[in-house]
């Protein structure tokens, strides 16, 4: 156990020492921007991967590893690590081209010029660019510059910003997808098949239905209503076939007509999906020949 505590600590130290010498080389070499970027990026995403290697051998020498998985890290943590890195990413990457973008262009001196060549760079110059034209000293004349943001620039900083942001929310939302994927999986058992669930009915309206009168509206509920087609009342011999049949995950309606001849009294109401299935309500439906429907 001591062993094992050396080697993580002298992985610590090992990762702080690295990332100091990169921080301090940069500041005492005077590294561009362009440069130093890149640099701090690349070494935060090593020491990231050093952390977690020294918590991979924690996990392993603990006995808590799971060998399935990259690392052998708990589920999940890479797919974290990954949409964390591109979230720091596009913070850094995004600071710094507005950083460059907002922030003024210094003036450049450009001297030692001659009457004519002085005329012809202020030529070529946009007039937004050149800043002042100094009095010549040794008949030597000079001018001060300040060069614009070229718009191919802006464009370029504008394309990687969407194109990060874009992998940044592609990769999270694989990331928080995949675990609500993984939660539904958890609840639902392994071969159930969904699209096949049996349809149940819980409530039928109206339950009364009067012979030899206008078509009646008839509502449905229940559940996996989705794929029903054909709605029936039927009484011994005889059955009625709804029309006008709309089904939904938790309703189907249809409509309802009676001839005069309809025996009266209680009838079975009965459901049929795409595959065949039928499914018969838990309460029948009362013909009667001249009752008005309960009051509600």
């Amino acid at each position: 156990m001591v062993n094992f505590s050396k080697i993580i600590m002298a992985g610590v130290g090992f990762v702080f020492v690295a990332l100091l010498a990169i921080v301090y080389v940069i500041g005492e070499w005077s590294v561009t921007d362009s440069v130093a970027l890149p640099a701090l990026a690349i070494t935060g995403v090593v020491v990231l991967l050093a952390s977690l290697a020294m918590v991979a051998v924690t996990f392993s020498y603990m006995g808590m590893g799971d060998n399935t998985q990259a690392l052998a890290l708990p589920e999940g943590s890479i797919r974290a690590v990954i949409a964390l890195c591109l979230i720091v990413l596009f913070a850094i990457l995004s600071i710094y081209l507005f950083g460059k973008l907002s922030s003024p262009i210094p003036i450049q001196t450009i001297s030692g010029l001659s009457l004519t060549e002085r005329a012809s760079l202020v030529e070529r110059l946009q007039p937004s660019e050149v800043v002042g034209l100094p009095d010549p000293i040794d008949n030597k004349y000079s001018v001060y510059v300040r060069q614009s943001v070229r718009a191919e620039s802006i464009d370029f900083a504008q394309q990687l910003l969407i194109m990060l942001g874009t992998l940044v929310v592609s990769i999270s939302s694989f990331y928080f997808g995949s675990k609500a994927t993984e939660s539904y999986d958890r609840t639902v058992p392994r071969g159930t098949d969904i699209s096949n669930s049996q349809p149940v009915i819980t409530s039928v309206s109206p339950s009364t239905l009067k012979r030899a009168g206008t078509a009646k509206t008839m509502l449905i509920l229940g559940e996996n209503l989705e794929n029903v087609q054909t709605v029936v009342l039927s009484s011994g011999n005889a059955s009625i076939r709804g029309t006008g049949v709309t089904a939904t995950v938790n309703a189907v309606t249809c409509d309802m007509s009676l001839n005069s001849d309809v025996p009266e009294g209680a009838w079975t109401l009965s459901l049929t999906d795409s595959s065949g299935k039928a499914i018969n309500a838990p309460q029948s439906i009362t013909v009667t020949a001249n009752a008005q429907e309960p009051a509600n």
